[in-house]
């Protein structure tokens, strides 16, 4: 009787301790992926310049959210992941055809999207531009190999000696269903080019876009401006158990968090569109 009682009490703490372990790894799975995707979400437009009074159509303004690729499970934004950003140490003229720019400290490479942003030093100005070429300290701005896009910059922009440089990619996150997990994209490239990586198995999203006031969502449909109206979005992360519970079960939890975006919130009086 004793053994039979020890040996119950030892599969029952076995089952428990093994639920319980399920239960615990599944919700702080949930809530890792949501506060990595809230920081990210909240920084979105990091790097770009305040002014982005763009020449060109609305598929070359720099807005923090791609609304062309963006959805209740899916989102891509441009912002710098790194923080790092250099300065000009000359004057720099924008051109369609591709300038040229000396910067304090080489921090890019070849193919890299840049942006210049000269409010730092009482200009409203901005510019983006693909690397062509690297000698040194000096960047050439062209056209890129993939899609042949030419720097956009304000009209009639001059950029001073200490205008901030800035190497801003898209990244962006994407959700399928739980087999498919949730998966993270980067390119310096275009939206289009995203290269897509599992960030989690077993997990999955949906994002909902408010106005100031909460009280309505804003329409994310393609081809959409969302900048003038989005104030807020709302993430909920879904995770599932990689192992069933001891009753076969699979435990699902949820976590959600809604953030604005700080960059957004800053240029609000901005011309989005």
């Amino acid at each position: 009787m004793v053994v039979l009682a020890g040996t119950t009490s030892f599969f029952l703490g076995t089952r428990n301790y093994h639920n319980l372990k399920i239960k615990a790894e599944t919700e702080e799975t949930a809530n890792l992926i949501l506060n990595i995707m809230a920081a990210d979400i909240k920084s979105a437009g990091a790097g770009l310049p305040s002014n982005i009074g763009w020449n060109g159509d609305n598929t070359t303004h720099a807005v923090p959210i791609e609304p062309n690729y963006t959805t209740s499970t899916q989102i891509v934004m441009r912002k710098s992941k790194t923080g790092i950003s250099s300065t000009l140490t000359a004057e720099a003229t924008p051109k369609e055809g591709g300038f040229f720019i000396e910067v304090l400290e080489n921090i890019f490479q070849v193919g890299d999207r840049i942006y210049i942003d000269g409010t730092p030093v009482g200009k409203d100005f901005g510019a983006m531009g693909y690397i062509d070429s690297i000698d040194a300290n000096t960047i050439t701005l062209a056209g890129n190999a993939t899609e042949q896009t030419q720097p956009q910059f304000t009209a009639d922009a001059v950029f001073p000696a200490g205008s901030v440089v800035s190497r801003v990619p898209f990244v962006g996150y994407t959700s399928g269903d739980y087999t498919t997990g949730i998966m993270y994209g980067e390119s310096t490239v275009s939206p289009e080019d995203l290269t897509w990586e599992v960030m989690a198995p077993n997990t999955r999203f949906t994002l909902e876009y408010y106005n100031q006031s909460l009280s309505s969502t804003v329409s994310v449909a393609r081809d959409t401006d969302i900048m003038n109206s989005l104030y807020a979005i709302r993430i909920t992360v879904y995770a599932r158990g990689a192992k069933p519970l001891t009753n076969g079960s699979t435990h699902e939890v949820w976590a959600q968090k809604t953030v604005g975006i700080r960059h957004l919130l800053v240029d609000k009086a901005q011309s989005w569109n």
